[in-house]
């Protein structure tokens, strides 16, 4: 059953929007560029892009041990929360979210793109988070994600 209510386990950054900027977007109309401030997350209605996420990622939960036939490990139930409460997160920042996946370990991956820039966050069975960034096909920054980086990582992304 998904979940109907936003419970975090750490704290999440808020953004405030300005108009210096505006793209169009596939279900999320125009966004603007984030200066950012900081705040909690309370309840919000959800766009379709983040409803569909969170869908698949619930989907995840049926995935069977070895589901790619090389012995990949199911979702855990850790990752797959940690994944739905960062796509709430982005969704509540207005950021479109372009993909969600499995991994072989019981991780799942959180997938951004503008541009020509790309990040991947990816949320392991045992709490640790990582982050990967592209730009133009070519690795730009990657490291241990926590929370407080997400301000810096989307402005990053969306400039």
């Amino acid at each position: 059953m998904p979940d109907t209510k936003y419970q975090q386990k750490r704290p999440l950054p808020v953004f405030a929007y300005n108009t210096s900027f505006s793209q169009e977007r596939p279900g999320m109309g125009h966004r603007t560029r984030t200066s950012v401030t900081t705040g909690s997350i309370g309840e919000f209605e959800l766009s379709e892009n983040a409803e569909a996420m969170l869908r698949r990622l619930d989907k995840f939960r049926r995935i069977p041990d070895d589901w790619d036939s090389c012995g990949a490990m199911a979702s855990s139930e850790d990752a797959i929360q940690a994944g739905k409460r960062f796509v709430r997160a982005l969704d509540r920042l207005r950021q479109h979210i372009d993909f969600t996946a499995p991994g072989p370990n019981g991780e799942v991956s959180v997938e951004l793109k503008f541009g020509t820039k790309y990040m991947e966050f990816v949320f392991y069975p045992a709490g640790k988070w990582k982050y990967t960034a592209f730009e133009d096909k070519v690795l730009a920054r990657q490291g241990n994600y926590d929370n407080t980086d997400l301000p810096s990582l989307l402005r990053w992304l969306n400039h």
